[in-house]
């Protein structure tokens, strides 16, 4: 991948179990039963955009781990990317585990799956697993 022709993708997932005090973002913790109405709607838009294809996917929000992790790996899976890309999901602690690990892993076969544990109060991201 040439640094120049990168293009990354960010998906954002506002579902929350909790609102932060510090969070900002669009996000609420009474509409988990729009998730997969959103979820469609997201990947509608991935396949219009006709993107190209991707260097970097985050998937932020939010809590994405909320999402179930084959139904997350399979909206991540609409977005087109170049072999080799970065994807990154954001998850919280308390709600993912290495079942949603793997399903994600499977989801890219070949891309890392950089977990991005956000430890609500510090901010303190946990360090990214490859292999």
């Amino acid at each position: 991948m040439n640094g120049g022709d990168g293009f990354g993708v960010y998906v954002h997932i506002p579902f929350c179990a909790s609102k932060c005090d510090y969070c900002a973002f669009a996000t609420w913790t009474d509409r988990a039963h729009l998730m997969e109405q959103y979820l469609a709607a997201v990947e509608r838009e991935i396949e219009r955009a006709e993107l190209p294809a991707a260097t970097s996917v985050f998937v932020g929000g939010g809590t994405p781990s909320l999402v179930p992790p084959e139904r997350l790996a399979g909206l991540i899976a609409t977005i087109p990317v170049v072999e080799g890309a970065e994807i990154t999901v954001e998850c919280n602690p308390d709600n993912v585990d290495s079942d949603a690990h793997h399903h994600l892993r499977l989801g890219r076969g070949e891309s890392d799956l950089a977990r991005g544990a956000v430890d609500g109060a510090r901010g303190a991201r946990a360090p990214r697993s490859s292999a």
